[in-house]
Protein backbone atom coordinates (compact mmCIF):
# COMPACT_ATOMS: atom_id res chain seq x y z
CA UNK A 1 0.00 0.00 0.00
CA UNK A 2 2.81 2.38 0.94
CA UNK A 3 4.66 1.55 -2.26
CA UNK A 4 1.54 2.39 -4.23
CA UNK A 5 1.26 5.72 -2.40
CA UNK A 6 4.89 6.51 -3.18
CA UNK A 7 4.35 5.70 -6.83
CA UNK A 8 1.23 7.86 -6.96
CA UNK A 9 3.02 10.82 -5.40
CA UNK A 10 5.97 10.42 -7.73
CA UNK A 11 3.61 10.16 -10.72
CA UNK A 12 1.71 13.30 -9.69
CA UNK A 13 4.91 15.28 -9.24
CA UNK A 14 6.34 14.00 -12.52
CA UNK A 15 3.12 15.02 -14.26
CA UNK A 16 3.38 18.45 -12.66
CA UNK A 17 6.93 18.93 -13.94
CA UNK A 18 5.99 17.51 -17.34
CA UNK A 19 3.02 19.85 -17.52
CA UNK A 20 5.30 22.78 -16.71
CA UNK A 21 7.69 21.68 -19.48
CA UNK A 22 4.86 21.26 -22.00
CA UNK A 23 3.33 24.60 -21.08
CA UNK A 24 6.75 26.18 -21.46
CA UNK A 25 7.32 24.61 -24.87
CA UNK A 26 3.84 25.56 -26.08
CA UNK A 27 4.38 29.08 -24.75
CA UNK A 28 7.70 29.32 -26.56
CA UNK A 29 6.21 28.00 -29.80
CA UNK A 30 3.15 30.25 -29.61
CA UNK A 31 5.15 33.31 -28.59
CA UNK A 32 7.69 32.69 -31.35
CA UNK A 33 4.93 32.48 -33.95
CA UNK A 34 3.26 35.62 -32.62
CA UNK A 35 6.53 37.56 -32.59
CA UNK A 36 7.42 36.42 -36.10
CA UNK A 37 3.96 37.31 -37.37
CA UNK A 38 4.32 40.68 -35.69
CA UNK A 39 7.74 41.22 -37.31
CA UNK A 40 6.30 40.22 -40.71
CA UNK A 41 3.37 42.56 -40.21
CA UNK A 42 5.73 45.39 -39.25
CA UNK A 43 7.79 44.77 -42.40
CA UNK A 44 4.70 44.85 -44.57
CA UNK A 45 3.42 47.94 -42.75
CA UNK A 46 6.75 49.66 -43.34
CA UNK A 47 6.50 48.70 -47.01
CA UNK A 48 2.95 50.04 -47.27
CA UNK A 49 3.79 53.26 -45.39
CA UNK A 50 6.79 53.95 -47.62
CA UNK A 51 4.74 53.14 -50.71
CA UNK A 52 2.05 55.48 -49.43
CA UNK A 53 4.58 58.32 -49.32
CA UNK A 54 5.52 57.68 -52.93
CA UNK A 55 1.87 57.31 -53.86
CA UNK A 56 1.18 60.68 -52.28
CA UNK A 57 3.75 62.22 -54.62
CA UNK A 58 2.22 60.40 -57.58
CA UNK A 59 -1.29 61.41 -56.51
CA UNK A 60 -0.24 65.03 -56.11
CA UNK A 61 1.09 64.99 -59.66
CA UNK A 62 -2.01 63.28 -61.09
CA UNK A 63 -4.41 65.60 -59.23
CA UNK A 64 -2.53 68.71 -60.33
CA UNK A 65 -2.52 67.48 -63.92
CA UNK A 66 -6.25 66.79 -63.77
CA UNK A 67 -6.82 70.31 -62.45
CA UNK A 68 -4.90 71.70 -65.42
CA UNK A 69 -6.98 69.48 -67.70
CA UNK A 70 -10.24 70.70 -66.15
CA UNK A 71 -9.20 74.33 -66.59
CA UNK A 72 -8.37 73.74 -70.20
CA UNK A 73 -11.72 72.08 -70.82
CA UNK A 74 -13.46 75.05 -69.17
CA UNK A 75 -12.81 77.13 -72.28
CA UNK A 76 -15.57 75.10 -73.88
CA UNK A 77 -15.63 73.13 -77.09
CA UNK A 78 -15.83 75.38 -80.07
CA UNK A 79 -14.88 74.16 -83.54
CA UNK A 80 -13.84 77.71 -84.38
CA UNK A 81 -11.57 78.12 -81.35
CA UNK A 82 -8.30 77.45 -83.13
CA UNK A 83 -9.40 79.58 -86.10
CA UNK A 84 -9.19 82.70 -83.93
CA UNK A 85 -5.56 83.44 -82.90
CA UNK A 86 -6.75 85.94 -80.27
CA UNK A 87 -8.82 83.29 -78.52
CA UNK A 88 -5.91 80.89 -78.56
CA UNK A 89 -3.54 83.50 -77.18
CA UNK A 90 -5.93 84.49 -74.39
CA UNK A 91 -6.39 80.88 -73.40
CA UNK A 92 -2.65 80.26 -73.50
CA UNK A 93 -2.13 83.15 -71.05
CA UNK A 94 -4.91 81.88 -68.82
CA UNK A 95 -3.51 78.35 -68.80
CA UNK A 96 0.00 79.62 -68.19
CA UNK A 97 -1.13 81.07 -64.85
CA UNK A 98 -2.96 77.85 -63.97
CA UNK A 99 -0.03 75.62 -64.92
CA UNK A 100 2.51 77.79 -63.09
CA UNK A 101 0.36 77.78 -59.94
CA UNK A 102 -0.03 74.00 -59.99
CA UNK A 103 3.65 73.44 -60.68
CA UNK A 104 4.78 75.66 -57.82
CA UNK A 105 2.41 74.04 -55.30
CA UNK A 106 2.92 70.39 -56.26
CA UNK A 107 5.76 68.64 -54.37
CA UNK A 108 8.03 66.64 -56.67
CA UNK A 109 6.98 68.48 -59.82
CA UNK A 110 9.80 69.01 -62.30
CA UNK A 111 7.82 70.35 -65.26
CA UNK A 112 4.23 71.06 -66.28
CA UNK A 113 2.84 71.71 -69.72
CA UNK A 114 -0.03 72.02 -72.11
CA UNK A 115 0.56 71.50 -75.82
CA UNK A 116 -1.91 71.69 -78.61
CA UNK A 117 -1.94 69.52 -81.66
CA UNK A 118 0.48 71.14 -84.18
CA UNK A 119 -2.27 70.56 -86.73
CA UNK A 120 -4.15 73.44 -85.08
CA UNK A 121 -1.42 75.56 -83.46
CA UNK A 122 2.18 75.31 -82.36
CA UNK A 123 1.47 77.28 -79.20
CA UNK A 124 1.41 75.91 -75.67
CA UNK A 125 2.80 76.25 -72.15
CA UNK A 126 5.96 74.59 -70.84
CA UNK A 127 7.35 75.51 -67.38
CA UNK A 128 10.40 73.82 -65.85
CA UNK A 129 11.94 74.03 -62.39
CA UNK A 130 15.44 75.42 -62.54
CA UNK A 131 18.41 74.49 -60.40
CA UNK A 132 17.41 77.25 -58.01
CA UNK A 133 13.99 75.65 -57.56
CA UNK A 134 12.16 78.45 -59.40
CA UNK A 135 9.84 77.54 -62.26
CA UNK A 136 10.51 79.31 -65.54
CA UNK A 137 9.11 79.16 -69.03
CA UNK A 138 11.00 76.84 -71.29
CA UNK A 139 11.29 76.71 -75.06
CA UNK A 140 8.51 74.66 -76.60
CA UNK A 141 9.45 71.41 -78.29
CA UNK A 142 8.85 71.35 -82.01
CA UNK A 143 6.63 68.27 -81.98
CA UNK A 144 6.53 67.92 -85.76
CA UNK A 145 10.30 67.72 -85.92
CA UNK A 146 10.30 64.31 -84.26
CA UNK A 147 8.86 60.94 -85.10
CA UNK A 148 6.10 59.60 -82.88
CA UNK A 149 8.43 56.76 -81.78
CA UNK A 150 11.00 59.22 -80.42
CA UNK A 151 10.21 58.69 -76.77
CA UNK A 152 13.11 60.80 -75.54
CA UNK A 153 11.71 63.93 -77.18
CA UNK A 154 7.97 63.55 -77.77
CA UNK A 155 6.96 60.32 -75.99
CA UNK A 156 4.99 62.40 -73.49
CA UNK A 157 2.81 63.68 -76.33
CA UNK A 158 2.18 60.69 -78.56
CA UNK A 159 1.86 58.09 -75.78
CA UNK A 160 -1.13 59.92 -74.32
CA UNK A 161 -2.85 60.31 -77.68
CA UNK A 162 -2.26 56.65 -78.53
CA UNK A 163 -3.65 55.52 -75.20
CA UNK A 164 -6.70 57.75 -75.47
CA UNK A 165 -6.78 58.26 -71.68
CA UNK A 166 -4.64 59.47 -68.79
CA UNK A 167 -1.51 57.37 -68.33
CA UNK A 168 1.70 57.15 -66.33
CA UNK A 169 4.78 56.87 -68.48
CA UNK A 170 7.65 54.65 -67.51
CA UNK A 171 10.74 56.48 -66.28
CA UNK A 172 12.60 57.78 -69.33
CA UNK A 173 15.33 60.19 -70.33
CA UNK A 174 13.91 63.46 -71.71
CA UNK A 175 16.43 65.11 -73.99
CA UNK A 176 14.45 68.32 -74.08
CA UNK A 177 15.47 69.14 -70.51
CA UNK A 178 18.31 66.58 -70.12
CA UNK A 179 16.67 64.74 -67.18
CA UNK A 180 15.33 61.31 -66.27
CA UNK A 181 11.67 61.65 -65.35
CA UNK A 182 8.31 60.03 -64.81
CA UNK A 183 5.35 61.68 -66.53
CA UNK A 184 1.60 61.76 -66.05
CA UNK A 185 -0.20 62.88 -69.21
CA UNK A 186 -3.83 63.36 -70.23
CA UNK A 187 -4.96 63.68 -73.84
CA UNK A 188 -7.42 66.42 -74.82
CA UNK A 189 -10.13 65.37 -77.24
CA UNK A 190 -12.84 67.46 -78.81
CA UNK A 191 -15.51 65.99 -81.04
CA UNK A 192 -13.49 62.75 -81.07
CA UNK A 193 -10.40 64.48 -82.40
CA UNK A 194 -7.09 64.85 -80.45
CA UNK A 195 -6.44 68.54 -79.88
CA UNK A 196 -3.62 68.41 -77.39
CA UNK A 197 -2.06 67.06 -74.20
CA UNK A 198 -1.61 68.30 -70.62
CA UNK A 199 0.97 66.74 -68.35
CA UNK A 200 3.31 66.98 -65.41
CA UNK A 201 6.74 65.43 -64.87
CA UNK A 202 8.44 64.12 -61.75
CA UNK A 203 12.19 64.26 -61.56
CA UNK A 204 13.18 60.59 -61.47
CA UNK A 205 15.98 61.50 -59.06
CA UNK A 206 13.25 62.55 -56.60
CA UNK A 207 11.77 59.04 -56.60
CA UNK A 208 15.17 57.39 -56.72
CA UNK A 209 16.39 59.30 -53.67
CA UNK A 210 13.26 58.28 -51.73
CA UNK A 211 14.04 54.62 -52.39
CA UNK A 212 17.81 54.73 -51.96
CA UNK A 213 17.54 56.66 -48.69
CA UNK A 214 15.38 53.98 -47.09
CA UNK A 215 17.23 52.57 -44.11
CA UNK A 216 15.71 49.37 -42.80
CA UNK A 217 17.28 47.50 -39.88
CA UNK A 218 21.02 47.09 -40.52
CA UNK A 219 21.27 45.99 -44.17
CA UNK A 220 17.71 46.16 -45.51
CA UNK A 221 17.10 47.93 -48.80
CA UNK A 222 14.31 48.83 -51.23
CA UNK A 223 13.91 48.62 -54.98
CA UNK A 224 11.34 49.47 -57.63
CA UNK A 225 10.13 47.36 -60.56
CA UNK A 226 7.93 48.10 -63.55
CA UNK A 227 6.69 44.83 -64.96
CA UNK A 228 9.76 42.98 -66.15
CA UNK A 229 12.12 45.90 -65.77
CA UNK A 230 14.20 47.23 -62.89
CA UNK A 231 13.52 50.91 -62.20
CA UNK A 232 15.56 51.50 -59.03
CA UNK A 233 17.90 48.99 -57.41
CA UNK A 234 21.16 49.43 -55.52
CA UNK A 235 23.03 46.84 -57.60
CA UNK A 236 21.18 46.85 -60.91
CA UNK A 237 21.17 49.45 -63.71
CA UNK A 238 17.86 51.01 -64.69
CA UNK A 239 15.81 49.04 -67.22
CA UNK A 240 17.58 45.75 -66.55
CA UNK A 241 15.25 43.08 -67.92
CA UNK A 242 14.01 40.01 -66.05
CA UNK A 243 15.67 37.87 -68.69
CA UNK A 244 19.01 39.35 -67.64
CA UNK A 245 18.58 38.44 -63.96
CA UNK A 246 21.09 35.63 -64.28
CA UNK A 247 23.93 38.07 -64.70
CA UNK A 248 26.29 39.06 -61.94
CA UNK A 249 24.71 41.42 -59.45
CA UNK A 250 21.16 40.37 -60.27
CA UNK A 251 20.97 36.88 -58.79
CA UNK A 252 19.44 38.06 -55.54
CA UNK A 253 16.86 40.08 -57.46
CA UNK A 254 15.93 36.92 -59.35
CA UNK A 255 15.39 35.11 -56.03
CA UNK A 256 13.12 37.89 -54.80
CA UNK A 257 11.07 37.99 -57.97
CA UNK A 258 10.70 34.23 -58.10
CA UNK A 259 9.54 34.25 -54.47
CA UNK A 260 7.14 37.11 -55.11
CA UNK A 261 5.60 35.55 -58.19
CA UNK A 262 2.52 37.39 -59.24
CA UNK A 263 1.25 38.09 -55.70
CA UNK A 264 0.96 41.62 -54.41
CA UNK A 265 0.75 43.17 -50.95
CA UNK A 266 2.50 40.27 -49.32
CA UNK A 267 5.42 39.19 -47.17
CA UNK A 268 7.57 36.32 -48.38
CA UNK A 269 10.84 34.52 -47.78
CA UNK A 270 13.75 33.77 -50.08
CA UNK A 271 17.30 32.54 -49.72
CA UNK A 272 20.36 34.15 -51.24
CA UNK A 273 23.95 33.09 -50.71
CA UNK A 274 22.91 30.92 -47.77
CA UNK A 275 21.11 33.76 -45.98
CA UNK A 276 17.36 33.67 -45.38
CA UNK A 277 15.72 36.98 -46.18
CA UNK A 278 12.24 38.46 -45.99
CA UNK A 279 10.61 40.73 -48.49
CA UNK A 280 7.45 42.78 -48.62
CA UNK A 281 5.93 44.16 -51.79
CA UNK A 282 3.09 46.35 -52.90
CA UNK A 283 1.88 48.02 -56.09
CA UNK A 284 2.10 51.79 -56.50
CA UNK A 285 -0.63 53.89 -58.07
CA UNK A 286 1.35 54.09 -61.31
CA UNK A 287 1.43 50.27 -61.45
CA UNK A 288 5.10 50.02 -60.50
CA UNK A 289 5.97 47.49 -57.79
CA UNK A 290 7.80 48.50 -54.63
CA UNK A 291 9.86 45.96 -52.64
CA UNK A 292 11.60 45.89 -49.28
CA UNK A 293 14.23 43.20 -48.55
CA UNK A 294 15.77 42.46 -45.15
CA UNK A 295 17.77 39.52 -43.74
CA UNK A 296 15.42 37.45 -41.61
CA UNK A 297 17.88 37.44 -38.72
CA UNK A 298 17.64 41.23 -38.51
CA UNK A 299 13.85 41.25 -38.57
CA UNK A 300 13.60 38.58 -35.91
CA UNK A 301 16.49 39.85 -33.78
CA UNK A 302 14.25 41.48 -31.16
CA UNK A 303 11.92 38.48 -31.27
CA UNK A 304 14.85 36.09 -30.72
CA UNK A 305 16.17 38.18 -27.83
CA UNK A 306 12.74 38.15 -26.23
CA UNK A 307 12.47 34.42 -26.90
CA UNK A 308 15.82 33.81 -25.21
CA UNK A 309 14.65 35.77 -22.19
CA UNK A 310 11.35 33.89 -22.19
CA UNK A 311 13.14 30.55 -22.57
CA UNK A 312 15.46 31.42 -19.70
CA UNK A 313 12.46 32.39 -17.58
CA UNK A 314 10.63 29.17 -18.46
CA UNK A 315 13.72 27.05 -17.74
CA UNK A 316 14.21 28.83 -14.43
CA UNK A 317 10.53 28.28 -13.63
CA UNK A 318 10.78 24.60 -14.54
CA UNK A 319 13.91 24.29 -12.41
CA UNK A 320 12.16 25.93 -9.46
CA UNK A 321 9.06 23.78 -9.97
CA UNK A 322 11.23 20.66 -10.18
CA UNK A 323 13.13 21.67 -7.05
CA UNK A 324 9.95 22.45 -5.13
CA UNK A 325 8.31 19.29 -6.41
CA UNK A 326 11.29 17.27 -5.23
CA UNK A 327 11.14 18.94 -1.84
CA UNK A 328 7.41 18.29 -1.68
CA UNK A 329 7.84 14.66 -2.67
CA UNK A 330 10.55 14.14 -0.08
CA UNK A 331 8.41 15.85 2.54
CA UNK A 332 5.38 13.75 1.65
CA UNK A 333 7.44 10.59 1.69
CA UNK A 334 8.83 11.52 5.07
CA UNK A 335 5.33 12.23 6.29
CA UNK A 336 4.20 8.89 4.96
CA UNK A 337 7.13 7.09 6.58
CA UNK A 338 7.25 9.02 9.84
CA UNK A 339 5.22 9.19 12.99
CA UNK A 340 3.88 12.72 13.27
CA UNK A 341 4.44 13.03 17.04
CA UNK A 342 7.84 11.42 17.59
CA UNK A 343 9.29 11.72 14.04
CA UNK A 344 10.32 8.08 14.28
CA UNK A 345 9.69 5.75 11.35
CA UNK A 346 6.09 4.55 11.35
CA UNK A 347 4.77 1.03 11.12
CA UNK A 348 4.82 0.93 7.32
CA UNK A 349 8.44 2.08 7.19
CA UNK A 350 9.48 -0.54 9.73
CA UNK A 351 7.73 -3.33 7.84
CA UNK A 352 9.59 -2.34 4.64
CA UNK A 353 12.85 -2.28 6.61
CA UNK A 354 12.24 -5.74 7.97
CA UNK A 355 11.33 -7.06 4.53
CA UNK A 356 14.59 -5.73 3.11
CA UNK A 357 16.87 -7.36 5.71
CA UNK A 358 19.23 -10.08 4.55
CA UNK A 359 20.20 -11.67 7.87
CA UNK A 360 21.68 -14.73 9.41
CA UNK A 361 19.83 -16.29 12.29
CA UNK A 362 22.19 -14.88 14.84
CA UNK A 363 22.68 -11.39 13.46
CA UNK A 364 19.89 -9.35 15.01
CA UNK A 365 17.13 -9.31 17.58
CA UNK A 366 13.75 -7.61 17.52
CA UNK A 367 12.39 -5.82 20.56
CA UNK A 368 8.98 -4.48 21.51
CA UNK A 369 8.80 -1.72 24.16
CA UNK A 370 5.78 -0.57 26.14
CA UNK A 371 5.42 2.22 28.70
CA UNK A 372 4.13 0.82 31.95
CA UNK A 373 0.71 2.03 33.00
CA UNK A 374 0.79 4.78 30.41
CA UNK A 375 -2.93 5.40 30.73
CA UNK A 376 -2.38 6.71 34.25
CA UNK A 377 0.14 9.25 32.91
CA UNK A 378 -2.51 10.64 30.55
CA UNK A 379 -5.16 10.54 33.25
CA UNK A 380 -3.05 12.24 35.93
CA UNK A 381 -0.98 14.72 33.88
CA UNK A 382 -2.95 15.14 30.67
CA UNK A 383 -2.38 14.01 27.11
CA UNK A 384 0.15 16.75 26.38
CA UNK A 385 2.35 15.38 29.16
CA UNK A 386 1.79 11.88 27.81
CA UNK A 387 2.93 13.12 24.39
CA UNK A 388 6.03 14.56 25.99
CA UNK A 389 6.80 11.23 27.61
CA UNK A 390 6.44 9.47 24.24
CA UNK A 391 8.81 11.96 22.59
CA UNK A 392 11.33 11.45 25.38
CA UNK A 393 11.23 7.67 24.97
CA UNK A 394 11.66 8.19 21.20
CA UNK A 395 14.80 10.25 21.80
CA UNK A 396 16.17 7.54 24.09
CA UNK A 397 15.48 4.90 21.44
CA UNK A 398 17.30 6.93 18.78
CA UNK A 399 20.32 7.06 21.03
CA UNK A 400 20.16 3.34 21.76
CA UNK A 401 19.33 1.89 18.33
CA UNK A 402 19.54 4.62 15.67
CA UNK A 403 16.73 6.61 14.07
CA UNK A 404 15.99 4.16 11.23
CA UNK A 405 15.99 0.94 13.29
CA UNK A 406 13.17 1.79 15.65
CA UNK A 407 9.61 2.94 15.10
CA UNK A 408 6.52 3.91 17.00
CA UNK A 409 4.30 0.87 16.55
CA UNK A 410 1.21 2.54 17.97
CA UNK A 411 -0.01 4.17 21.17
CA UNK A 412 2.77 3.75 23.75
CA UNK A 413 4.44 0.83 21.94
CA UNK A 414 7.77 1.04 20.14
CA UNK A 415 9.45 -1.68 18.09
CA UNK A 416 13.01 -1.95 16.89
CA UNK A 417 15.93 -4.05 15.67
CA UNK A 418 19.38 -4.29 17.27
CA UNK A 419 22.50 -6.33 16.56
CA UNK A 420 22.20 -9.45 18.73
CA UNK A 421 25.59 -8.87 20.24
CA UNK A 422 25.23 -6.36 23.08
CA UNK A 423 21.50 -5.92 22.56
CA UNK A 424 20.59 -6.91 26.14
CA UNK A 425 23.11 -4.48 27.61
CA UNK A 426 21.93 -1.57 25.48
CA UNK A 427 18.27 -2.23 26.25
CA UNK A 428 19.04 -2.49 29.97
CA UNK A 429 20.82 0.85 29.85
CA UNK A 430 17.74 2.25 28.13
CA UNK A 431 15.41 0.82 30.81
CA UNK A 432 17.54 2.21 33.59
CA UNK A 433 17.80 5.64 32.02
CA UNK A 434 14.01 5.87 31.74
CA UNK A 435 13.51 4.63 35.29
CA UNK A 436 15.92 7.19 36.78
CA UNK A 437 14.49 10.16 34.86
CA UNK A 438 11.74 12.13 36.50
CA UNK A 439 10.06 14.83 34.46
CA UNK A 440 8.18 17.72 35.98
CA UNK A 441 5.19 17.35 33.71
CA UNK A 442 4.73 13.57 33.76
CA UNK A 443 6.64 12.34 36.84
CA UNK A 444 8.53 9.01 36.88
CA UNK A 445 7.77 6.30 34.33
CA UNK A 446 9.12 2.84 33.53
CA UNK A 447 9.16 0.61 30.50
CA UNK A 448 8.88 -3.09 29.79
CA UNK A 449 10.71 -4.74 26.89
CA UNK A 450 10.30 -8.04 25.09
CA UNK A 451 13.18 -9.39 22.98
CA UNK A 452 13.31 -12.19 20.38
CA UNK A 453 16.06 -13.28 17.95
CA UNK A 454 15.30 -12.77 14.27
CA UNK A 455 15.04 -15.99 12.23
CA UNK A 456 15.62 -15.57 8.54
CA UNK A 457 12.89 -18.07 7.68
CA UNK A 458 10.28 -16.44 9.89
CA UNK A 459 7.64 -14.07 8.63
CA UNK A 460 7.10 -10.76 10.34
CA UNK A 461 3.91 -12.07 11.88
CA UNK A 462 5.85 -14.94 13.47
CA UNK A 463 8.49 -12.54 14.73
CA UNK A 464 5.90 -10.18 16.18
CA UNK A 465 4.12 -13.02 17.99
CA UNK A 466 7.45 -13.97 19.54
CA UNK A 467 8.42 -10.47 20.66
CA UNK A 468 4.88 -9.68 21.84
CA UNK A 469 4.89 -12.84 23.96
CA UNK A 470 8.22 -11.80 25.50
CA UNK A 471 6.78 -8.33 26.31
CA UNK A 472 3.78 -10.03 27.95
CA UNK A 473 6.18 -12.04 30.09
CA UNK A 474 7.91 -8.84 31.22
CA UNK A 475 4.55 -7.31 32.12
CA UNK A 476 3.46 -10.45 34.00
CA UNK A 477 6.73 -10.57 35.90
CA UNK A 478 6.08 -7.15 37.38
CA UNK A 479 6.91 -4.65 34.63
CA UNK A 480 10.01 -2.43 34.41
CA UNK A 481 12.14 -5.26 33.05
CA UNK A 482 13.32 -7.10 29.97
CA UNK A 483 12.11 -10.55 28.96
CA UNK A 484 13.46 -12.80 26.23
CA UNK A 485 16.96 -12.90 24.79
CA UNK A 486 19.51 -11.07 26.92
CA UNK A 487 23.12 -10.72 25.85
Amino acid sequence: MDTLKNKMIAAILCCTVLAAVLVGLVSLYTTNNILQEKADAELQLHCLNTAQQMDETLDNISRATEIIYDWEKDRGQDRSFFANPDNVQKNIQRMHDVIMTQAVHTPGCLAAYMRYNPKYTAQGVFVVRGRDGVFQDNELTDIESYDASDTEHVGWYYAALQAGHAIWLKPYYNKNIDTYMVSYVIPIYEYGEPVGVVGMDIDFAYIESMIRNISLYSTGYAFLMDGNEVIVHRDVPIYTQLKDFSTKGTLELRQVMEAAGISKNLVGTYSYDGVLKKFASTKLHNDMEFFLCVPQAEIYADARLLMLKLAATILATIAVVTFLANLLMNWLLRRMNRDVLTNLPNRGRFLRLFASLQLKDTDYVMFLLDIDKFKSVNDLFGHSSGDHALCQIADDLRAAAGSEWVCRWGGDEFIGILPKEGAGRRLEQLRQAVEKRAAADYGRITISIGVCPIHKDWSFEQMFECVDAALYQAKQAGRNQIAGVRE
